[in-house]
């Protein structure tokens, strides 16, 4: 039996808290399930397939050069919005 899918709030803390202490395991799983929602917002704004790819390494990129700023439980709760929006669509 598979355990339950955890749901996009709880990776993004998990992953920016591991992060932060110096186990990067977790950011894996945090690009697999956010990459697809960046590629499709930089695509939504009519951007060229080169150009969507640049936007969502660079926004990447940005995650790890702020990422003692974030603060995680704000990202969380902000990944369980654009989650919402997506599922309400």
């Amino acid at each position: 039996m598979n355990a339950p899918t955890r749901d996009l709030g709880t990776v993004t803390a998990a992953a920016i808290a591991a992060y932060r202490s110096g186990d990067t395991s977790l950011m894996a799983e945090m690009v697999e399930r956010v990459s697809p929602l960046l590629w499709r917002v930089a695509r939504a704004q009519g951007l060229s397939t080169a150009s969507a790819e640049d936007v969502v390494q660079t926004s990447w990129l940005r995650l790890l050069q702020h990422i003692d700023r974030i603060d995680e439980d704000r990202a969380a709760a902000l990944e369980e919005e654009i989650a919402g929006h997506r599922e309400f669509r």
